[in-house]
């Protein structure tokens, strides 16, 4: 499909907007286009609270358990969902687990409800507006496990809040990792539960983390300057 009928309009059209800069790497590999715009997705930075992550105090004191692991968004295959699952099986009780999910009804959602009886999963349906805020917040770590996407308006949303956030680095997060404001791991069951684990490790680094997250959302993912770097 690529190199047969959508190299065509990819070469043929004035410029390619790239969302993220690793996707320009991805489009070489199939066409050579006229030219390059880059502008980043973002959010309305004002329909989200300013103060501290709400419900959570971010401490150094590992021993609060269980630790609230959550997803919102679309729930279909290329989200990944199952391996994360399978991540947070792999810590086979040795650290209480409950994994939230916020997103519409799918086959998929059905595949991860019925994979292990065993792991506490709670969906929680569809989030929005102030909804989807409280869910946000009443979180430990949000994680986005993605095996190929963009930096996703959730994850910008859990940054926004205040809440840890792990993405994969096949979401297209590797160049926002400078910013120290996330963690980011592998797509695999193996390096999501890595992680997870890491993330639980440095729990006396999230007050630190979240405050570079929402400056990152504030100087980065918003329409403003996104729209701005898009008109220029």
């Amino acid at each position: 499909f690529d190199f047969v009928v959508q190299k065509q309009y990819l070469e043929d059209a004035s410029a390619l907007h790239t969302l993220a800069l690793e996707e320009s790497t991805e489009i070489l590999k199939v066409c050579t286009p006229k030219s390059f715009i880059y502008a980043p997705n973002g959010i309305d930075i004002e329909d989200f609270p300013s103060q501290e992550n709400g419900n959570k105090e971010h401490s150094s004191n590992v021993t609060d358990l269980p630790i609230i692991i959550g997803y919102l968004g679309r729930i279909s295959e290329e989200k990944n969902l199952l391996n994360l699952v399978k991540a947070i099986e792999m810590f086979e009780g040795d650290t209480d687990i409950v994994f939230k999910i916020a997103g519409p009804k799918s086959r998929y959602l059905d595949k991860i409800l019925s994979y292990n009886p065993s792991i506490n999963i709670d969906w929680v349906g569809p989030q929005y507006g102030l909804d989807k805020v409280s869910f946000i917040k009443s979180l430990d770590l949000f994680v986005h496990p993605s095996e190929a996407d963009v930096f996703s308006i959730a994850a910008m949303e859990a940054l926004a809040v205040g809440t840890p956030l792990l993405i994969t680095r096949t979401s297209k997060a590797a160049h926002f990792y400078v910013s120290n404001g996330f963690f980011m791991c592998e797509p695999s069951k193996f390096g999501i539960h890595r992680g997870i684990h890491s993330a639980i490790e440095k729990r006396s680094e999230w007050e630190s983390i979240t405050k570079n997250g929402k400056a990152l959302v504030s100087d980065t993912f918003n329409w403003n300057t996104a729209s701005l770097a898009l008109i220029k």
